[in-house]
């Protein structure tokens, strides 16, 4: 009997977003009693949180499987080749610690399952996976409204003694807005069910407003324009987006609750860092793995032993630099041109709302790491790249691009293959 690795992929996907509420478990519990003490501290057992890991290996296998049972290859063969030797190498020299190689390995392999899923990912996986965040994203609310009356004031408090910040699922804020965003996103352009539409279009900017993010708040009143605005009219988001954010900044302290001076403090300790990392990097570093957030928790939990010391960067541009060095610098930086030059073409909004939403939360947080983030950047590149990339050396869309209408605002805005 021959196994269907196709179906088997999209079923280990589909469970593995599903599962997404018990990885942080331990965590909430610690919250809403008021036990909970560090952010890096981890609460739930490892064999749980590593089921993310088994994920990825599983999607990369399958991948690895279907390359060998066609005996054919796509065309990102070659750069990924790349990348993987370039990875393979600063891994094994570059990083005086195994619990730090692993650690930049379980970064960057999102980015490899983007490669490995290629030929898995169509549009009626997106439905699939945007019905079944619809129904996750209706749990995280519920989950936040207690949360908002019976978790500890970790995060602060506001009137009647609410909880000023609620992270849903998850452990930090900012990644239920991620969280909140991305459904929206995907309920938005491939969900054909009116209702669940019509719920998400709701209760997506509620988590929002929930989290008290800052990203999140800019980066759904971007995405709200570019949807209102449409693809056909997408060069005014240069001066509107660019108004907007003039004019939310200000706001931000009073929408998010937090200090007048956290936007400036949040943002220019990011770029400080970021600063310090390109004066300091490495053209082949020799801490590899060490920019990342498993990193800290190891460290945190006494799960590391090494002369480096982790790094909290908050930043998916400053983690590039700081695992892979200038030449990793450099060529994620050709990988973002050659992206820019397929957003720029392929004239279809949901790649330009997908740039926008991951391209933003990059500034942020670790998007690599952020679980099932990453997990869904990694479907959305493959999809993309198999609808909608334009080879260089034509300058013409392929034909199955040529064939997808146009993404719209509205009901009208499903890209169906």
């Amino acid at each position: 009997m021959t196994i269907n690795l196709r179906r088997l992929a999209r079923g280990c996907l589909l469970m593995g977003l599903a599962i997404t509420p018990l990885l942080s478990f331990g965590e909430l519990f610690a919250l809403l009693r008021g036990s909970f003490d560090s952010q890096v501290t981890v609460y739930t057992p490892f064999y749980i949180k590593a089921i993310k890991d088994v994920l990825s290996v599983v999607l990369i296998l399958l991948g690895l499987a279907h390359t060998l049972r066609s005996a054919r290859t796509n065309r990102l063969f070659i750069p990924f080749l790349i990348l993987f030797l370039y990875t393979l190498t600063v891994a094994v020299s570059g990083s005086d610690s195994v619990a730090l190689a692993l650690a930049g390995i379980r970064w960057i392999m999102p980015v490899f399952v983007a490669f490995f899923i290629y030929d898995f990912v169509d549009a009626r996986l997106l439905r699939q996976i945007a019905n079944l965040l619809a129904v996750m994203l209706i749990g995280q609310c519920l989950l936040q409204v207690g949360e908002l009356y019976f978790m500890s004031h970790w995060y602060g408090a506001i009137v009647f003694g609410l909880a000023a910040r609620v992270p849903g699922f998850f452990v930090i804020p900012i990644t239920a807005g991620f969280f909140a965003l991305t459904t929206l996103f995907f309920v938005h352009f491939y969900d054909a069910n009116a209702s669940l539409r019509r719920v998400t279009y709701f209760l997506a900017p509620l988590s929002v407003f929930m989290t008290q993010s800052g990203t999140g708040l800019v980066v759904l009143a971007l995405m709200a324009t570019l949807i209102v605005i449409g693809v056909r009219r997408i060069w005014l988001i240069v001066p509107i987006g660019a108004g907007l954010v003039v004019a939310m900044f200000p706001l931000l302290p009073l929408l998010t609750g937090r200090e007048a001076d956290y936007v400036a403090v949040s943002g220019g300790t990011r770029i400080e860092i970021f600063l310090d990392l390109v004066q300091h990097s490495q053209w082949i570093p020799t801490a590899f793995g060490y920019v990342t957030n498993t990193a800290v928790s190891l460290l945190a939990n006494g799960g590391i032993n090494s002369g480096a010391t982790p790094t909290i960067v908050d930043s998916t541009y400053s983690s590039v630099l700081g695992n892979l060095g200038v030449f990793g610098g450099v060529f994620f930086a050709l990988f973002a041109a050659t992206w820019a030059f397929t957003v720029v073409c392929s004239r279809r909004l949901d790649l330009y709302v997908a740039t926008a939403l991951f391209g933003l939360y990059g500034f942020t947080m670790i998007v690599f790491e952020a679980y099932p983030m990453n997990i869904l950047l990694a479907v959305l590149a493959a999809y993309f790249f198999r609808e909608a990339y334009i080879p260089l050396w034509t300058g013409r869309p392929l034909a199955r691009a040529r064939r997808q209408p146009l993404a719209d605002s509205g009901f009208e805005s499903e890209v169906h293959s």
